[in-house]
């Protein structure tokens, strides 16, 4: 037996155990473990990537949404998933089917739902914003009409017409027909209108009691300064007013050479002492007359009439003034003051006699 003084300093060996392979096998272990982890890791990464990928090319294909919206959602999708995941298939794994189903099946219904909305376009929009392909579907039926219908219908459910993704000149021909038809239903509209409002008229007129007859009326003569001309053997009087072609004021107008045998009568110079002057001191030039000039049988009532330039369309109130000349005396001023053109029609009754009905004929 060997000294114990000996035996200290040396390296006791086991029999049959070699430690540098044991070390070689650990470190490959290591390696290897490390691997599949570092594999695992990066299988979660691709994983991840292509399920944001497939969740972000979907919804832009599908729904035309901006690409960071789109981007966004794709990624809590992509977190829903990763979640749910692992506890699909640990159930599926200790024998949980049912749950694991509900779970698949939950998922799988509500993103085709989703998509459903997504696919649904606004009003207006028949192309995807993103892509630019069709979002509708279009026939034409055996009337020559375009039809629009929703992306997926590959015919036409009532002619039975196969469909076609949508394009920018059948858009066009698609909008000039729905413009086409709203101009037809708006005619119509007022077509029934038309057609309900006389029906209504006609019913109220046979309901109705007839309606007297209005009376007749002459224009009230305006106030003559000075009165009649020449010791009141002639008077000249107005009648009545009436706009012409919008820039003429015809004034119709009674001349009556009251002694008897013939007198002869004129205007005076009508185009320098004829005008008309409203209450701003503005002047309206004559234009023309009409059986003022010439001779006139004594007692009888002669219709004349003078156009001058019309007022404004602000103006109601006008003076009108003219000289006038009856046989071989002077001229003398005729002045008609604050006539109101919105009374020169309508005044006072005319009575019921013989006289007065004559004077109106001629």
């Amino acid at each position: 037996m060997k000294d114990p003084q000996e035996i200290k300093g040396q390296v006791v060996s086991l029999p049959g155990w070699d430690w540098k392979k044991f070390l070689k096998h650990v470190v490959v272990g290591v390696c290897v473990v490390a691997g599949l982890l570092l594999s695992l890791r990066l299988l979660d990464l691709l994983m991840m990537w292509g399920l944001y990928s497939w969740f972000f090319q979907s919804i832009i294909r599908v729904g035309g949404i901006n690409e960071y919206i789109a981007g966004a959602t794709s990624i809590w999708f992509t977190a829903v998933v990763l979640l749910l995941l692992p506890i699909a298939l640990s159930s599926f794994l200790f024998r949980r089917q049912v749950k694991s189903l509900l779970i698949i099946s939950a998922c799988f219904s509500l993103w085709f739902v989703i998509l459903y909305f997504l696919s649904q376009p606004k009003e207006g929009e028949y192309f995807n914003a993103i892509t630019g392909t069709g979002r509708v579907v279009w026939f034409k039926n055996p009337q020559g009409k375009i039809g629009i219908l929703p992306l997926g219908y590959k015919f036409d459910p009532h002619y039975g017409i196969k469909t076609q993704l949508i394009t920018p000149p059948v858009v066009i021909d698609y909008e000039k027909q729905v413009n086409q038809e709203r101009q037809e239903a708006e005619k119509k509209v007022v077509v029934e209108q038309a057609k309900t409002t006389e029906a209504l008229r006609k019913k109220q007129e046979t309901v109705r009691p007839p309606a007297p007859p209005k009376p007749q009326y002459r224009y009230k003569q305006p106030v003559f300064i000075g009165n009649s001309l020449y010791d009141r053997s002639f008077r000249i009087e107005i009648l009545s007013a009436e706009q012409e072609q919008g820039s003429r004021l015809k004034i119709d107008l009674v001349v009556r050479y009251q002694l008897e045998g013939v007198g002869y009568m004129r205007l005076e110079q009508p185009e320098k002492t004829a005008y008309i002057v409203d209450a701003e001191g503005n002047r309206y030039g004559f234009l023309n007359q009409e059986k003022l000039n010439g001779e006139f049988l004594g007692g009888v009532d002669v219709r004349g009439s003078m156009t001058f330039l019309a007022p404004t369309s602000t103006v109601r109130k006008i003076n009108v003034l003219f000289q006038y000349t009856v046989g071989a005396g002077r001229p003398c001023a005729v002045i008609f003051r604050n006539l109101d053109l919105d009374l020169m029609k309508l005044v006072e009754p005319v009575e019921d006699d013989s006289r007065t009905r004559e004077f109106i004929r001629r």
